[in-house]
Protein backbone atom coordinates (compact mmCIF):
# COMPACT_ATOMS: atom_id res chain seq x y z
CA UNK A 1 0.00 0.00 0.00
CA UNK A 2 1.44 3.32 -0.85
CA UNK A 3 0.75 6.57 1.71
CA UNK A 4 2.02 9.78 0.60
CA UNK A 5 5.07 10.75 2.43
CA UNK A 6 3.42 13.59 5.04
CA UNK A 7 2.28 12.15 7.87
CA UNK A 8 -0.12 14.69 8.52
CA UNK A 9 -1.61 14.26 5.11
CA UNK A 10 -2.18 10.52 6.12
CA UNK A 11 -3.22 11.64 9.22
CA UNK A 12 -5.94 13.67 8.88
CA UNK A 13 -7.99 11.15 5.72
CA UNK A 14 -7.66 8.16 8.46
CA UNK A 15 -8.66 10.59 11.43
CA UNK A 16 -12.24 10.41 9.38
CA UNK A 17 -13.00 6.99 11.11
CA UNK A 18 -13.50 7.99 14.28
CA UNK A 19 -16.50 9.69 13.59
CA UNK A 20 -15.11 13.06 11.85
CA UNK A 21 -17.85 15.37 11.82
CA UNK A 22 -17.96 15.39 15.72
CA UNK A 23 -14.33 14.84 16.01
CA UNK A 24 -12.71 17.30 13.59
CA UNK A 25 -11.90 19.58 16.13
CA UNK A 26 -10.15 16.97 18.63
CA UNK A 27 -8.18 15.59 14.69
CA UNK A 28 -7.16 18.76 13.99
CA UNK A 29 -5.67 19.31 17.79
CA UNK A 30 -4.07 16.02 17.36
CA UNK A 31 -2.43 16.61 13.77
CA UNK A 32 -0.79 20.28 15.24
CA UNK A 33 1.05 18.32 18.24
CA UNK A 34 3.02 17.48 15.12
CA UNK A 35 4.55 20.60 15.71
CA UNK A 36 5.78 19.98 19.47
CA UNK A 37 6.93 16.38 18.78
CA UNK A 38 8.87 17.57 15.80
CA UNK A 39 10.13 20.57 17.68
CA UNK A 40 13.88 19.09 18.91
CA UNK A 41 14.65 17.78 15.58
CA UNK A 42 13.50 20.88 13.79
CA UNK A 43 15.98 23.15 16.19
CA UNK A 44 18.76 20.55 15.80
CA UNK A 45 18.25 20.75 11.46
CA UNK A 46 17.46 24.62 12.09
CA UNK A 47 20.69 24.99 14.21
CA UNK A 48 22.89 22.67 11.86
CA UNK A 49 21.52 24.68 8.61
CA UNK A 50 22.19 27.83 9.95
CA UNK A 51 25.93 26.79 10.96
CA UNK A 52 26.35 25.69 7.90
CA UNK A 53 25.85 29.35 6.06
CA UNK A 54 22.44 28.73 5.10
CA UNK A 55 20.23 32.24 4.42
CA UNK A 56 16.76 33.39 6.63
CA UNK A 57 15.02 32.74 3.52
CA UNK A 58 16.36 28.88 3.69
CA UNK A 59 16.12 28.56 7.17
CA UNK A 60 12.58 29.91 7.19
CA UNK A 61 11.72 27.33 4.50
CA UNK A 62 13.16 24.01 6.14
CA UNK A 63 11.14 25.33 8.85
CA UNK A 64 8.05 25.66 6.77
CA UNK A 65 8.63 22.34 5.18
CA UNK A 66 9.24 20.50 9.00
CA UNK A 67 5.86 21.81 9.85
CA UNK A 68 2.26 21.91 9.86
CA UNK A 69 0.23 24.08 10.79
CA UNK A 70 -3.97 25.39 11.08
CA UNK A 71 -4.22 27.00 7.70
CA UNK A 72 -2.21 23.72 5.53
CA UNK A 73 -5.03 21.55 7.68
CA UNK A 74 -7.88 23.73 6.49
CA UNK A 75 -6.90 24.11 3.49
CA UNK A 76 -6.41 20.77 3.10
CA UNK A 77 -9.47 19.69 4.30
CA UNK A 78 -11.45 22.35 1.88
CA UNK A 79 -9.32 20.83 -1.16
CA UNK A 80 -10.59 17.54 0.12
CA UNK A 81 -14.31 18.57 0.02
CA UNK A 82 -14.23 20.50 -2.85
CA UNK A 83 -12.10 17.95 -5.07
CA UNK A 84 -14.05 14.77 -3.70
CA UNK A 85 -17.13 15.56 -1.81
CA UNK A 86 -16.30 13.22 0.84
CA UNK A 87 -12.88 11.98 2.94
CA UNK A 88 -14.17 8.95 1.87
CA UNK A 89 -13.91 9.69 -1.87
CA UNK A 90 -10.84 11.00 -1.53
CA UNK A 91 -8.93 8.11 0.30
CA UNK A 92 -10.71 5.61 -2.41
CA UNK A 93 -10.18 7.80 -5.56
CA UNK A 94 -7.08 10.14 -4.30
CA UNK A 95 -4.88 7.60 -2.21
CA UNK A 96 -6.18 4.82 -4.23
CA UNK A 97 -6.68 3.35 -1.35
CA UNK A 98 -9.23 -0.49 -1.58
CA UNK A 99 -11.68 -1.12 1.52
CA UNK A 100 -9.30 -3.82 2.69
CA UNK A 101 -6.11 -1.20 2.94
CA UNK A 102 -8.31 1.55 4.75
CA UNK A 103 -9.25 -1.10 7.16
CA UNK A 104 -5.87 -2.42 7.93
CA UNK A 105 -4.81 1.07 8.41
CA UNK A 106 -7.85 1.99 10.65
CA UNK A 107 -6.63 -1.70 12.94
CA UNK A 108 -3.37 0.00 12.75
CA UNK A 109 -3.81 3.68 13.80
CA UNK A 110 -7.23 3.68 15.66
CA UNK A 111 -7.29 3.50 19.15
CA UNK A 112 -11.68 3.41 19.88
Amino acid sequence: MALPAKTGLVWGPLSYFQHWASHKKTIKQDYLLTNEILSPLVQKRLTKAKNDGMTETNLETIKALMSVSSGYFDAAMATIAKNYGSMSQFLNQALQLSNEDINDLKKLYLTH
